[in-house]
């Protein structure tokens, strides 16, 4: 019985993505309009939630941003903030914030250095599609890997926050 327990527990664990205390987020990021942004100003008080976009043109990655637009007062509730992870250049970025209208920080990954470091970088061209909470200290405290046109890990994250119950 133990066995069977520690077999399900295992892969409980496993399926939620969980990860642990290697400190993964970078100290300091530059976003696409030039500013140097620290990871410590960004967690101040905040949950860092980082969202990864396959590609600059993926449809199913621009209607998940639209859709955490539109619960960005649900999210304030338990104290999230986001930043957007592309591999693009500059230029398409900024037409993509201009199009989505996503008011939190998009960062380019430059030759993939931290998609890399979490590895989520599909090289040549492409990230894998993911949403991950950061610690305050950079760690890792959830992650869900994956996005598709019947999966979009929204309501993972709304489960897992639960900022409705937050006071």
């Amino acid at each position: 019985m133990r066995f069977l327990i520690s077999i399900s527990l295992s892969f409980i664990i496993s399926n939620t993505n969980l990860v642990a205390s290697e400190k993964l987020f970078p100290n300091y990021i530059t976003d696409v309009d030039g500013n140097e942004l620290s990871f410590s100003s960004l967690a101040e008080n905040k949950t860092v939630c980082l969202i990864t976009l396959k590609s600059i043109n993926c449809p199913i990655c621009l209607e998940q941003l639209k859709r955490f637009k539109e619960k960005i007062t649900q999210f304030q509730k338990c104290n999230l903030t986001f930043v957007v992870l592309a591999y693009a250049d500059n230029k398409s970025i900024k037409a993509l914030i201009t199009k989505v209208d996503f008011p939190f920080p998009f960062i380019q990954d430059v030759d993939f250095m931290i998609s890399k470091k979490l590895n989520l970088d599909n090289q040549p061209f492409e990230l894998k599609p993911a949403i991950i909470l950061f610690n305050g200290d950079g760690t890792i405290k959830w992650k869900k890997i994956g996005r598709s046109n019947q999966y979009f890990s929204d309501q993972a994250i709304e489960d897992y926050l639960d900022c409705d119950n937050w006071i």
